[in-house]
C-alpha cells in the first residue's frame, strides 16, 4: 500500500508522525490515526501520500464523499505517487466500482512494476471487468517473478485460456505437469483432468480431449461429469456409437434426466423438433427398453407419453399411467401431463375422455373397469377434470367441478389452490385471495403455500400484507418491514412491481423494478470474491460455470420480466416529464427533487474506531429509487433506456415484449437502425399481432416532416427502404385499419391498437358514431357473461379501449362496461354460495 518513496519529501519529525499514522490505521485506530495525518498536513499540506492516508482512514468510517475528495486532492499533489494511486484504487474498489479501481492499480503499477501485491490486486479486477489481455500481461509479470507459485502458476493457464491463447495454456500444463500435480489431493486430480479435457474441447481438440478422460479414467471418480464430456467429444467428432455408449452409462445411473434421454436421441441422429415416423418408433423402443429395465420408474411412463401419437396407443398408456395416480391420490398428475396434451387436441381429448369415462363409472358404482375402488377417487377425478377444463379456457366449468371436489373434501389442500387460480383467470382477484387464505389454514407451515399467498395478496394491492407474510422468511426478523432488496427474491419484486403498478403506485412500482437492475450490478460485483478462491481450491470448472452463469443472468424468466417493468414504469414517467402540459412537467420536476430531498443519504460524522468497510445487512442504497430515477432524467432517459433494451435484447432476442418496447426508445435516442431492426424481427416473429401493426404504425408516424428534414442522407435512405419494406405502396391509415379491425372485427385488442395509431400517432378523433362502430365487439362481450369464458378481462380491455372514446361518449361507455362486470360477478359469487 505504501512504498519508500512516500518517505523522501517529508521533514524528519514527520516522517515519523507519517510511520505513527500507518501503525495507528493497523490498529484500527483510526480517530487518533486522523489526528497525527492532520499534524503532518499542518506543516506540509500538499503530502499527496499524507492526503491518501487520511482519505483512507476517512472511507474506512464509512466517510466516503470526504474520503473521495481528499484523495483526488493526492493525486493533484502528485500524479506519480504510487501511494496515491494504490488508495485510491483501494477506495474505488471498497466502493465496488471496480473499473476505476482497475485503471488506479494499473497506474501505480505503470509507477511501481516490481510490486507483487499490487499486480495480485490488478489481476483480480482485470478478471472482474472480463479484461483478459490485460490479466496475461500482468500475471505474465507474476509469473517471472515468482514462477514456481502454484497459484499463479494455475492463473497463468486459466487466464490464458478465457484469453483465447489455448496452445500456451497446453503447452504450460504439459511443461508443468509434474509441479501442478505435485501434492495434489485426489479431488483436485479429478478436478484437473476434467480441466485439462475442457480447455482441449474449447480449442477444438476434440481428440486430444478424449485420449485425456480415457488415460486418466482412475483418477476421475466423477463418473457423471467425465461421460457427459466423453458423450459430447464423441458426437462433435463424429463417433455416435461411442457418445451413444456413454449417455447409457449416465442413463443408468439417472435414469430419470430428461436431460440426457434428449441427448441421446441426438446421438442417435434424431432431430426431436422435427420427427417423422421412424424417428417417432425409434424413440418409444428406446424408451420401452428403459421401462423394461426400471419398471416402477413414472417418469420414464411419463416421458413416453410425449411421443405416442396413435391414439389408441396413448389411450392405453394414459390409462395405465393415471390409474398409479388415482390409487394413490397424487394429485400432480395434470401438472405432469399439462405440457404433453394442452398443444395436442388428439391427447386432450383422450385425457379427458378419460377422466369423465372414469368419474361416471365412479359416481355410478364406485368402480372403475369393473374393480372396486376407494371413494377418494372421486374427488381426485373432480379435481383432474377441473384442471383440463381450466387447461381448455372453460373456466365456469373448472369453478363447478373444483367447488364439488371441495364438498366432497374439505380438507384438500390443492383443491383450494387451484381454486384461486380458477378465480384469477375469471378475474377475481379478490375471492381468489380468499380460497388461498382458505388452503394456507390448511397447513400453516408450508413455505411454498405461504408465498403463493403473498403472490394473491398482491394481485389486490395488499403489499403491506404480502409483505408480512413473507417477513416470516425473511433472514432479518428484527426490522419491522420485509427487506427484499438482501433476499435478491426476483419473483416477488415483479409481482410487487406490478401490483403498485396497477394500483397507481408509481414509484414503488419503479422501486420495485429498480431492485433487479440492482441486482444485476449486485451479482456481478459479487463475483469479486470468487476469482482467487476457486483458483486456490482448484474449482477451475465451478468457476468456469459461475462466470457462464453471471453473463446469461439477464435470460432469467424473473430478471427478463423485470425488465419488462422497468420500461414500462420509465414509460409512465416519461409521459409525464416529456408529454405532459407545462403545468403536468413542472409538477414532476417538482416532486422529483422533493422526493430527492426526502430520502437523500447522510454520512456518519462520528468515528468507529473498530469498524471494517462492509455493507450492513438492511442497509439499501436509494431505498425509494428515487434518486437514481431523478439521474436517469437528468443525464438522458432516452439514451439509458435505449441502451438497457439492447443489453437486455442481446440475451433475449426472442422476447416481443422487449422488442415492442425497445423500439420508441431507440426512435427517441436516434438510434434508427437499431430501431428498424427490432421492427423488423418484431415483424419476423409475430407479424399478426395487432401490436406488431401499431409498432410499425408508430415507427412510421415517428418521421414527421420536421424529424425527416434533420436526418442525414444515409439514414433518410435507409428509413423510406424499411417504410417500403413494410408499408409498401399503401398509406398509414388505410394499413392500419386492414391489419386491425378489418382483419379482426372481434377482437377488443385489435380495435385498442387501431383507435390508439388513430389518436396518437395520426391525430384523428373518432365522432360518438363512428366510436360506436368499432365498439361492437363490447355487446359481443356482454352477451357471452354467462359462458365459459371469463368476462371481466374483457371489460378491462373494454375499459381501456373506452379511452380513446370522444370525450362527451366516456362516462356513459364506462358505466355501461361497470354495470356487466358488476352482473357478472353477482352471478358468479352467488353461484359460488349455493
Amino acid at each position: 500500500m505504501v512504498s519508500d518513496s512516500a518517505y523522501k519529501d517529508l521533514s524528519k519529525p514527520n516522517k515519523k508522525l507519517f510511520k505513527e499514522v500507518l501503525k495507528l490505521y493497523d490498529s484500527k485506530m483510526y480517530k487518533k490515526a486522523f489526528k497525527v495525518a492532520e499534524k503532518i498536513t499542518a506543516t506540509q499540506p500538499n503530502h499527496s501520500e499524507t492526503l491518501a492516508m487520511k482519505a483512507l482512514i476517512l472511507n474506512t468510517v464509512g466517510r466516503k464523499n470526504e474520503a473521495m475528495k481528499i484523495i483526488n486532492l493526492a493525486i493533484m499533489a502528485n500524479l506519480g505517487s504510487y501511494t496515491s494511486w494504490n488508495i485510491k484504487g483501494m477506495i474505488e474498489r471498497t466502493a465496488k466500482n471496480f473499473e476505476s479501481a482497475k485503471q488506479c492499480f494499473s497506474r501505480s503499477a505503470q509507477i511501481e512494476n516490481d510490486n507483487q501485491k499490487n499486480f495480485k490486486d490488478l489481476i483480480l479486477l482485470e478478471l472482474q471487468e472480463r479484461d483478459y489481455a490485460g490479466a496475461n500481461v500482468s500475471i505474465t509479470k507474476l509469473m517471472q517473478k515468482q514462477a514456481r507459485n502454484k497459484v499463479y502458476a494455475t492463473l497463468y493457464f486459466l487466464i490464458n485460456h478465457l484469453n483465447g491463447n489455448y496452445e500456451i495454456a497446453e503447452d504450460f500444463i504439459e511443461q508443468n505437469r509434474d509441479f501442478l500435480m505435485s501434492k495434489m489431493e485426489r479431488v483436485e486430480k479429478n478436478e484437473f483432468y476434467l480441466y485439462e479435457a475442457t480447455l482441449y474441447r474449447d480449442h477444438g481438440k476434440y481428440d486430444q480431449a478424449i485420449k485425456v478422460l480415457n488415460e486418466n479414467r482412475v483418477e476421475i471418480f466423477d463418473k457423471i461429469a467425465r461421460n457427459e464430456l466423453l458423450a459430447e467429444l464423441y458426437i462433435k467428432s463424429g463417433k455416435t456409437g461411442k457418445a451413444i455408449a456413454s449417455y447409457e452409462i449416465i442413463l443408468d445411473k439417472n435414469p430419470s434426466s430428461t436431460k440426457h434421454y434428449y441427448n441421446l436421441f441426438e446421438a442417435h441422429g434424431i432431430d426431436v423438433n422435427n420427427l417423422d415416423d421412424a424417428d417417432r418408433e425409434k424413440i418409444i423402443e428406446i424408451l420401452n427398453e428403459k421401462i423394461e429395465k426400471h419398471s416402477k420408474l413414472l417418469f420414464l411412463k411419463r416421458f413416453l407419453l410425449n411421443f405416442l401419437n396413435k391414439e389408441e396407443d396413448f389411450r392405453v398408456h394414459f390409462e395405465k399411467y393415471c390409474r398409479h395416480f388415482l390409487t394413490k391420490g397424487i394429485p400432480s398428475l395434470v401438472n405432469d401431463i399439462e405440457n404433453t396434451i394442452k398443444t395436442d387436441e388428439l391427447k386432450m381429448k383422450v385425457v379427458k375422455e378419460t377422466f369423465e369415462k372414469y368419474l361416471e363409472s365412479m359416481q355410478k358404482d364406485l368402480t372403475i373397469d369393473g374393480e372396486e375402488q376407494d371413494p377418494m377417487q372421486e374427488t381426485f377425478l373432480l379435481f383432474y377434470l377441473a384442471q383440463i377444463r381450466h387447461i381448455e379456457g372453460d373456466y365456469i366449468n373448472a369453478l363447478e367441478l373444483i367447488k364439488e371436489c371441495i364438498e366432497q373434501t374439505p380438507t384438500f389442500v390443492e383443491a383450494f389452490q387451484f381454486k384461486a387460480k380458477v378465480l384469477v383467470s375469471l378475474g377475481c382477484s379478490q375471492e381468489a385471495e380468499e380460497a388461498y387464505i382458505e388452503a394456507h389454514s390448511l397447513d400453516t407451515a408450508d413455505r411454498f403455500l405461504n408465498a403463493e399467498l403473498a403472490s394473491y395478496t398482491l394481485k389486490t394491492g395488499k403489499y403491506e400484507e404480502a409483505n408480512e407474510i413473507m417477513k416470516r422468511w425473511s433472514l432479518d426478523q428484527s426490522s419491522d418491514k420485509l427487506n427484499t432488496f438482501d433476499l435478491q427474491n426476483a419473483w416477488y419484486e415483479v409481482e410487487s412491481g406490478n401490483s403498485h403498478y396497477k394500483y397507481g403506485r408509481h414509484l414503488q412500482a419503479y422501486q420495485m423494478f429498480n431492485y433487479i437492475q440492482k441486482h444485476i450490478v449486485t451479482m456481478h460485483k459479487d463475483m469479486y470474491d470468487l476469482h482467487f478462491y476457486t483458483v486456490r481450491k482448484f474449482n477451475l470448472r465451478t468457476y468456469l460455470n459461475v462466470r457462464s452463469m453471471q453473463d446469461n443472468i439477464r435470460r432469467n424468466i424473473h430478471i427478463k420480466n423485470g425488465m419488462v417493468g422497468y420500461i414500462r414504469i420509465i414509460n409512465k414517467f416519461y409521459k409525464k416529464a416529456e408529454h405532459g402540459t407545462d403545468e403536468e412537467k413542472k409538477e414532476f420536476t417538482q416532486w422529483l427533487e422533493d422526493e430527492e430531498a426526502k430520502h437523500a443519504e447522510t454520512e456518519p460524522d462520528g468515528w468507529d474506531e473498530y469498524s471494517e468497510p462492509h455493507d450492513p445487512l438492511g442497509a439499501i442504497p436509494d431505498p425509494t429509487g428515487v434518486i437514481s430515477l431523478k439521474t436517469i432524467f437528468d443525464s438522458g432517459v432516452a439514451k439509458h433506456m435505449a441502451d438497457k433494451c439492447q443489453e437486455f435484447l442481446s440475451y433475449n432476442s426472442n422476447s416481443l415484449e422487449l422488442l415492442y418496447y425497445s423500439i420508441p426508445w431507440l426512435l427517441r435516442a436516434k438510434k434508427y437502425t437499431a430501431a428498424i431492426s427490432n421492427l423488423k424481427a418484431l415483424i419476423e416473429k409475430d407479424p399478426e399481432s395487432p401490436r406488431t401493426i401499431y409498432a410499425a404504425v408508430k415507427f412510421r408516424a415517428y418521421f414527421s416532416e420536421e424529424v425527416s428534414g434533420s436526418l442525414k442522407p444515409k439514414q433518410k435512405e435507409n428509413i423510406d427502404k424499411a417504410v417500403e419494406e413494410i408499408f409498401g405502396a399503401e398509406e398509414i391509415e388505410a394499413f392500419l385499419i386492414k391489419n386491425t379491425i378489418e382483419k379482426y372485427p372481434n377482437c377488443l385488442n385489435a380495435a385498442r391498437y387501431y383507435l390508439k395509431g388513430l389518436q396518437k400517432h395520426l391525430g384523428k378523433v373518432l365522432s360518438k358514431e363512428e366510436f360506436g362502430g368499432v365498439l361492437n365487439t363490447f355487446t359481443q362481450a356482454k352477451e357471452e357473461a354467462t359462458l365459459k369464458c371469463s368476462v371481466m378481462p374483457q371489460i378491462e380491455e373494454v375499459k381501456k379501449l373506452i379511452s380513446y372514446a370522444p370525450q362527451e361518449a366516456k362516462d356513459e361507455l364506462i358505466n355501461a362496461a361497470d354495470e356487466v362486470y358488476y352482473n357478472f360477478k353477482a352471478t358468479l359469487l352467488k353461484e359460488q354460495q349455493e
